[in-house]
């Protein structure tokens, strides 16, 4: 190949062509890259659980993983074909109270998290949420539950977990 076979390349209409290429090439690759970032990515992970015959009270840690904010607005345990939603309004479930004797020296109260959870970008949160029985007992639970989680983007998750250690 010679050099003027070389030099009939860098024609007006091939340069065009080549830059146009590589503009339609770099514009994918940052699509992509702004996709990937900000895309709804966030973990859940059950540290210990409390059954009881009213309800079930998980203690969970939560992930945002993603360069956007992400609200969770419902959490429910699924079961059976049938849903067990948090409680949206904080309730008191643990009472730790340490006495000395008769006195009591301390006391502390926990309560469950308010919805909705607002996560700030790659932030997490952790805290308890308590699931409710209506009307009949709260079922017992294997070593897995799934969860369904409702955000501010997009459709609902299902996760399968597993419980974790018993609360005491």
């Amino acid at each position: 190949m010679s050099l003027k076979s070389v030099l009939s390349l860098f024609t007006r209409s091939n340069i065009t062509l080549f830059l146009s290429i590589w503009g339609a090439v770099g514009s994918t690759l940052s699509w992509l890259y702004t996709f990937y970032k900000n895309h709804k990515h966030f973990s859940i992970e059950i540290i210990g659980y409390h059954p009881s015959s009213t309800g079930l009270l998980l203690y969970v840690r939560f992930s945002n993983h993603s360069e956007l904010p992400l609200s969770i607005n419902e959490i429910a345990v699924l079961h059976n074909n049938h849903e067990y939603i948090s409680n949206k309004i904080s309730v008191r479930v643990l009472e730790q109270i340490h006495k000395s004797g008769k006195q009591i020296i301390s006391q502390h109260d926990s309560y469950s998290m308010q919805f909705p959870i607002n996560l700030s970008p790659l932030c997490g949160d952790s805290g308890y949420l308590f699931f409710s029985a209506e009307k009949d007992d709260f079922p017992p639970l294997s070593k897995q539950v799934t969860l369904i989680i409702r955000t501010n983007r997009g459709r609902e998750v299902r996760k399968t977990l597993s419980l974790g250690n018993l609360l005491d």
